[in-house]
């Protein structure tokens, strides 16, 4: 069953890179089968391969959807009301970026 919570993109990642499954599965040292059903939507990769995913020059739009430039960006907040986005979104992509940065 496909998970509609997803947003990860594994199948625009391996287009743009020009890579098939299995060079992903290579690199990241995992078997084809699972990339398979990160491109299926069947699963998603943890929190440790996701940095492994950056590093190797994933987008945040690819990981975590279009969506998120619109999620990331400022916006005039209507009536004061607090902002939307997901803490636990915010947090995720806030230690993503960190990792990231320690490199």
């Amino acid at each position: 069953m496909e998970n509609e919570e997803s947003f990860f993109d594994c199948n625009k990642f391996l287009i743009r890179k020009g890579w098939d499954r299995k060079e992903l599965a290579k690199e990241l040292g995992f078997e084809v089968t699972t990339i398979g059903n990160w491109c299926a939507k069947k699963s998603t990769p943890n929190y440790s391969t996701l940095v492994k995913l950056i590093n190797l020059g994933m987008t945040l739009e690819e990981m975590f959807g279009e969506t998120v430039k619109e999620k990331l960006s400022p916006s005039p907040q209507k009536d004061n009301l607090p902002n939307p986005v997901n803490h636990d979104f915010k947090e995720a992509v806030r230690l993503a970026l960190t990792d990231l940065l320690r490199v």
